[in-house]
Order: structure tokens, then sequence, then C-alpha cells
């Protein structure tokens, strides 16, 4: 009978051990995946700000047209304002 005593309070020491081992091994396991989560985030917010520049530069061309100047209505009083400065300059320069 104490022998048996014996052999049962052996057991649930390994058992507590091992237990202990898994606990552990559950909480790394636990640590890595939130690691993971976050760089997933940081990832896809990167990628997301990465398609946004893309974006941009890519409808940057199409502004190019207008670097000579904008384009404003004739009509409009900005429009008005400039044509006489212009038309100065043009007759300055001949």
């Amino acid at each position: 009978m104490q022998e048996n005593t014996q052999i049962q309070a052996e057991i649930e020491r390994i058992t507590a051990h091992y237990a202990e081992r898994i606990q552990h091994n559950q909480d790394q396991l636990a640590k890595q995946k939130e690691a993971l989560r976050n760089w997933q985030m940081a990832k896809k917010h990167e990628s997301q700000r990465i398609s946004e520049v893309i974006d941009l530069c890519s409808k940057q061309p199409a502004n190019d047209s207008q670097a000579a100047g904008p384009s404003v209505p004739a009509a409009s009083p900005v429009a008005a304002s400039l044509q006489p400065s212009l038309v100065t300059k043009a007759s300055a320069g001949r």
C-alpha cells in the first residue's frame, strides 16, 4: 500500500511538471501569435500606404499637361485680370 502511495505521488509530481511545461508552451505560442498579428497589421498598413503613393504618382502625369499654366475660363475674373498683363508683356517684347 505504501509503495502505491509513493507511485501515485510521483505520478502527480510528473503530471504537474508536464502541465507547467505545456502552459509555458501555450503562453509562448500566444505571444508569438500576437507578434505575428501585429506584424501582419503593420504590413497591411504599409502596403496600403504604398498603394496610395503609387496611385498619387500614377496621377501626376495627367497634371503635367497643365504645368504650362492653369486653364482658367475666359469669362472668369481671374482670366480677365491676367489677360491685360499678358498682352502688355507680349507687346513689350515686340
